[in-house]
């Protein structure tokens, strides 16, 4: 069952299309990853799955739904990003991943906040530890672990890893292939590295002169 659409995306800057017709099918519990060279329109692309910027012409669906019928926000907590650097709240780590239940104004459930920190792979003591004072590596692990408390059904990743050692990288290589059996967790991941792309399985899509080629 697909989870997102679009169909026949365009999108231009400057009078020059970034994406000219791009077309794409990822189903639920699917694993894509999106290659191609910088400024190809990889991050466009993304940005257009969410509504953090609108197409010029074509149509894109979240469950058959034209994403134009959903409150923005509402999307936004459904299809949820991390970007290459990640984005942390001030306060704890706690503050980070109680954030979605005191929006959504939910008592918190801390059996499972503490079962997707593990999940993350970040040790309980971490719940009282500032935010900011983790590594790089941890503070991707925890936006991860905040998209899932968020309720996300997909996460689109903005090269998740270009910011970490090789270790960190297949570490949440590891967690995206882990979320995606225990949680069901649907992931499109934008990456230069083919190698990557390769090691996570899954679809492979690859934008070049504006149109998406690959197992659509």
């Amino acid at each position: 069952m697909p989870i997102i659409e679009a169909r026949n995306v365009v999108k231009r800057f400057d009078g020059k299309a970034i994406l000219n017709g791009v077309s794409l099918t990822v189903n639920e519990g699917e694993i894509a990853s999106i290659t191609g060279a910088s400024g190809s329109g990889k991050t466009t692309l993304l940005r257009l799955l969410n509504r953090l910027d609108d197409p010029d012409s074509g149509r894109i669906f979240f469950h058959r739904k034209s994403i134009f019928e959903y409150d923005p926000l509402e999307l936004r907590r459904r299809i949820g990003m991390v970007f290459q650097l990640p984005a942390i709240f001030d306060g704890t780590v706690l503050d980070n991943l109680t954030f979605a239940f005191r929006i959504r104004k939910e008592n918190i459930d801390m059996e499972k906040v503490k079962s997707v920190l593990e999940e993350a792979g970040l040790p309980a003591e971490y719940l009282k530890k500032d935010a900011s004072k983790l590594s790089v590596g941890e503070k991707q692990r925890l936006t991860i672990a905040r998209a899932v408390l968020n309720n996300s059904e997909l996460l689109l990743m903005d090269e998740p890893t270009s910011a970490l050692d090789m270790e960190n990288t297949l570490g949440i290589e590891l967690l995206i292939k882990k979320l995606n059996r225990l949680e069901r967790l649907t992931f499109i991941i934008v990456t230069h590295n083919l190698e990557q792309a390769n090691r996570l399985g899954g679809k492979q899509l690859r934008i070049k002169d504006g149109k998406l080629t690959g197992e659509n």
